[in-house]
């Protein structure tokens, strides 16, 4: 009895480990685009500023994308599963 305790306990832990994980790595994706947006949008107002509007709206278009997908809520995942039927 006490075995299978320990190995339940055991599981739990591990369990709490990987959802710990999970968090972690879907924070750092959103540290990283919040990086990238910021970065094209300045570029693009950089660029935009200078007369470049062809290259301004090139870099705007990501940001834009990523905000709308949000908004919606819909992510890549969510498309590929559309596609495959599922």
């Amino acid at each position: 009895m006490r075995m299978a305790e320990k190995n339940l306990e055991h599981n739990h832990t591990q369990e709490d480990k990987l959802n710990q994980a999970a968090i972690q790595r879907a924070a750092n994706g959103q540290s990283f685009a919040i990086i990238f947006a910021s970065t094209a949008m300045t570029a693009s107002i950089v660029f935009f500023a200078t007369g470049h509007q062809i290259a301004g709206g090139v870099l705007l278009s990501p940001p834009v994308v990523m905000l709308v997908r949000t908004l919606l809520g819909r992510s890549p995942k969510d498309d590929k599963e559309d596609r495959s039927g599922k």
